[in-house]
């Protein structure tokens, strides 16, 4: 999965101010009209067109992350943050498709809450059918730092 880290999920990173095995990790999907480049400069969920474009499909939800840990992998050089796979459950088809999945860090609200990661491969884009749509985390994790 590529790694499009948001910057100021990156200082919040850096600051030390991120426990990544206790965050409260959710997921948003996003349609088509969603544009990365747009928003990789936002510190929180408001003025960005994630929530423009935010999923419309029936019995879509915001995701949480379960079974979240956060390993060092020596072999590779890298920390991975993994979860189990994250189920979108019986999602209808939206207004437009869904293009990628937004990892943000929640707080309280969207005032306050922050995107971490835009994930747009391993299945995307896709329509909503009615069925179970998962997100399914490689061997490597979800995120590799």
């Amino acid at each position: 999965m590529p790694n499009q880290f948001f910057n100021h999920g990156k200082h919040v990173l850096g600051l030390g101010d991120l426990e990544f095995d206790t965050a409260d990790w959710r997921v948003i999907l996003v349609m088509t009209g969603y544009v990365f480049a747009s928003d990789k400069d936002i510190v929180d969920l408001t003025p960005s067109t994630i929530l423009t474009f935010e999923y419309d499909g029936a019995s879509y939800a915001r995701q949480v992350l379960a079974s979240v840990t956060y390993v060092k992998d020596a072999t590779n050089d890298r920390s991975e943050l993994n979860s189990d796979p994250i189920v979108f459950s019986n999602l209808g088809i939206g207004t437009d498709p869904c293009i990628a999945a937004i990892l943000y860090v929640d707080i309280t609200d969207d005032t306050d809450s922050y995107p971490f990661l835009d994930i747009n491969d391993g299945g995307f884009p896709f329509d909503g059918t009615g069925s179970d749509n998962t997100i399914n985390p490689n061997a490597e994790g979800l995120v590799q730092i």
